[in-house]
């Protein structure tokens, strides 16, 4: 992320440890947290199965990144579009966050940026993650199947929402992970995992 910083990195100070960005990422980005993440990440911003792949897209081409602005956690590094409000966060999620703070806080190891008229805090840190295929495609396919319907129009004029029917909606799936594939350089081998993951989370289920 880029912005005006009142503070330059100290190349001499070490980088943050790798842990504390793996273990905010662990509560946010991983099988068991990547739906609700999704979700709320969206929240905002759209709520079509196109909307959802080109959050997909945006994720796969970021680094994750723990930018706190005052309204919740901006995690791509290349997009200021999605915020997951801290009102939308597990106990569990804050603490996690609560823990990267306190790193940042060592040595003041933080950068201030400002973007139009917000700012964000980011620590200063040399390698960060991204965020693993399988589980970018499992999350999108778990999602959609949790909460893709269809809207209708009664006759009266109000709009309901409806489910699909399970061959629609497992069309609709694969056609949103073809585009996602299709438009991320994902690695060999990254939607057989997904399936797998897919299979495990029906089994517990």
């Amino acid at each position: 992320m880029s912005g005006n910083a009142e503070q330059a990195p100290d190349a001499s100070a070490p980088a943050s440890l790798p842990n504390i960005h793996e273990g905010w990422i662990a509560e946010f980005f991983e099988a068991d947290s990547i739906v609700h993440t999704m979700q709320s990440l969206l929240r905002g911003g759209g709520h079509t199965a196109s909307d959802l792949c080109k959050m997909c897209i945006v994720a796969h081409e970021s680094d994750l990144v723990p930018a706190l602005t005052p309204e919740g956690l901006m995690p791509f590094s290349n997009n200021y579009g999605y915020v997951f409000r801290y009102s939308d966060m597990t106990k569990k999620q804050i603490k996690a966050l609560v823990a990267v703070i306190d790193t940042m806080k060592v040595g003041d190891r933080m950068m201030r940026c400002v973007h139009e008229n917000d700012f964000y805090i980011v620590p200063l840190c040399r390698h960060f993650i991204r965020i693993e295929d399988e589980v970018l495609l499992f999350g999108a396919a778990t999602f959609m199947q949790q909460h893709l319907m269809q809207s209708r129009i009664q006759s009266n004029g109000q709009v309901c929402m409806q489910d699909l029917p399970t061959l629609d909606k497992d069309r609709m799936i694969n056609a949103a992970l073809f585009r996602i594939v299709n438009s991320c350089a994902v690695k060999r081998g990254a939607l057989r995992e997904c399936m797998q993951m897919l299979e495990t989370h029906r089994a517990r289920v």
